[in-house]
């Protein structure tokens, strides 16, 4: 959801959680993602 622009606060409202656990959530995830081990798309593809 995030990803498709929603912003946190209707998410939240959709879910049915506050606005500031998604914040959470999102933050949790993008420490944890490394950009350096993340696959390079190929053009054309």
């Amino acid at each position: 959801m995030y990803v498709d622009s929603l912003n946190l606060r209707r998410i939240g409202r959709q879910i049915h959680i506050n606005h500031q656990t998604v914040a959470n959530w999102i933050n949790k995830l993008t420490k944890k993602s490394d950009p350096e081990q993340a696959p390079i798309p190929e053009l054309g593809e």
